[in-house]
């Protein structure tokens, strides 16, 4: 249904691109063209961002030439520049939009203090060595835009380009949801929790994941529940925030409290009747949620009635059934009842519950 796209793949591409523009040296023409294609590129970055500096060794690190010299001459290169960067940024500190944001990273410890494995001498936190190539450095900076040029046109400078921030795709053909579901609309809540992926897709054979036959959305009916009615029986319920925000468009609220088999006569004007047990850890909430909420729940149009029970006992249980039929105004056929616990009773007819169970649940059945 829908198909993911390797971000990984993709990451490393666009790296590989910029890596190898960043060593040819193009003909003026091709070079015109490369700095269109800059000025495109650049456009998606944020004014003050993080950039990726090519920079030219000045002696080539392949195993030919290496030697301790040429080595130490490169690195004070390399920290020569990295300190020509980092003064013409705090100089310029003027040129950026958010002034805050540069001070604060600027006071952070430098990224090559935390790392053993990195031979440069850098403390600055605002431009430092990521890559080392045989004949390349790879810095990392925090430049505003106006800066762009300047490093550009530092000595040995290849490129510099921006570091764009990636985000997780998600690619689904409506019409082909619309044709296997028969659904006359379809909504979908993208990178929704497992349970609502896995709700709407299936929970998927192992050897089917390299196909990618799952992805983290939820596809439903844009009817999305609308003019059904779900009673939930359980702990307490809140619907005063905003995973019920749009009860301008449908129904959520507590109908009654249930203690010892008695229907409780308070009302409830604000539609809540929050969990009283806290060892029941707000269970009737979480589960109205789970049914109706705007971001969590399965169907958020529909309405929601709570039912809370002082306590999880076959008489409050069976209490509340009877609620349901003899005074709610339950729709046939519109009507879903939800109870999110169980236990066990005797198959003996005689035993009185079992026979006030089954006899309330055939009512229901038939109403």
């Amino acid at each position: 249904m829908a198909k993911f796209m390797n971000l990984f793949i993709l990451m490393s591409t666009m790296f590989t691109l910029y890596s190898v523009s960043a060593k040819s040296k193009p003909s003026s023409s091709t070079k015109s063209d490369d700095e269109n294609k800059f000025i495109e590129f650049q456009k998606l970055a944020d004014p003050d961002n993080y950039y990726v500096i090519y920079l030219d060794n000045v002696n080539n690190k392949n195993a030919t030439e290496k030697s301790i010299e040429k080595r130490q001459e490169n690195d004070e290169f390399v920290d020569s520049m990295i300190n020509e960067i980092h003064n013409l940024i705090i100089g310029n500190k003027d040129t950026y939009e958010d002034i805050e944001k540069l001070e604060e990273i600027e006071s952070e410890e430098s990224p090559l203090s935390k790392r053993s494995d990195q031979e440069n001498n850098s403390s600055s936190s605002l431009v430092y060595p990521i890559f080392e190539e045989e004949d390349q450095t790879v810095l990392y900076a925090y430049l505003s835009t106006d800066l762009i040029d300047v490093v550009k046109s530092m000595p040995n400078v290849k490129e510099c380009v921006p570091d764009l921030k990636l985000e997780p795709q998600s690619y689904y053909n409506l019409d082909d949801i619309k044709k296997e579901t028969r659904w006359s609309d379809v909504k979908v809540k993208e990178f929704s929790n497992l349970n609502l992926s896995l709700l709407s897709q299936g929970k998927p054979f192992k050897g089917y994941i390299g196909d990618l036959s799952i992805d983290l959305n939820y596809y439903y009916p844009a009817t999305a529940g609308k003019d059904v009615d779900v009673y939930v029986i359980d702990s307490g319920f809140n619907f005063d925030y905003d995973e019920f925000a749009n009860k301008e468009e449908r129904t959520a609220k507590c109908l009654v409290r249930i203690d010892g088999g008695l229907i409780e006569v308070d009302n409830y004007p604000d539609g809540n009747c929050p969990t009283q047990d806290p060892e029941k850890y707000f269970h009737g909430e979480k589960v109205s949620n789970v049914v109706g909420g705007l971001a969590n729940g399965v169907a958020d149009k529909a309405n929601i009635y709570g039912i809370a029970m002082s306590s999880y006992t076959y008489v409050n249980f069976i209490k509340a059934l009877e609620y349901i039929y003899e005074s709610a105004n339950m729709r046939p056929h519109k009507t879903v009842i939800n109870m999110s616990y169980g236990g066990y009773l005797p198959i003996n007819e005689k035993f009185p519950l079992t026979k006030k169970f089954r006899e309330i649940v055939q009512k229901l059945n038939d109403a």
